[in-house]
């Protein structure tokens, strides 16, 4: 009887390990596989942590309906871009007329993560064709964010204290509240 139930407590415990585990793939999304650089579920991670925050940045301008990507954007970049907007390739982006990037597109020019520093660049739109009346003054806003990683309650985490905003020839450097 005593080893039923042992038997019985021992597939217990494994189906709520097996369970906190799947639960914890589902809302993360993270697939483990193995590669030369970092472990991917940390380069998984750190492309998503990264994205989130620069979206969340960037929404503050204006929505984002999509991500327009270069052809050889890292795949991890890529899949932390769609977690959180569709994605297409610059070359598939749709032609809209006067525009060479619509109102709500966001242009990724740079998304690279290192050991301990991160960037995340680009442009989010309406920009006019170039020659097309008003250009000059619709041309989008550009995104240079600059990541570090950080130690945060005994674990790291990517921060970026300022970022820098461009539109036309105006910039401007963020700081956001508290971080000065």
């Amino acid at each position: 009887m005593r080893l039923v139930h042992l038997k019985l407590v021992a597939a217990l415990v494994s189906v709520l390990l097996m369970s906190s585990a799947q639960a914890g793939c589902a809302t993360t999304k993270y697939r483990c596989k193995h590669d030369n650089k970092r472990d991917n579920c940390q380069r998984e991670y750190d492309f998503y942590s990264i994205a989130n925050f620069a979206l969340k940045a960037i929404e503050r301008i204006g929505p984002v309906k999509t991500f327009v990507v270069p052809p050889k954007l890292d795949i991890y970049a890529r899949g932390a871009l769609a977690d959180l907007r569709p994605v297409i390739e610059l070359e598939n982006m749709p032609s809209s007329g006067e525009y060479s990037l619509p109102d709500g597109y966001f242009l990724v020019q740079v998304f690279s993560v290192d050991e301990s520093i991160a960037e995340f660049d680009g442009r989010r739109g309406p920009v006019l064709r170039p020659g097309q009346p008003g250009s000059e003054d619709h041309c989008g806003t550009t995104f240079i964010m600059p990541f570090e990683l950080e130690r945060e309650d005994k674990r790291q985490v990517w921060a970026s204290h300022s970022y820098k905003t461009k539109v036309c020839d105006s910039t401007h450097i963020i700081v956001p509240v508290g971080q000065n």
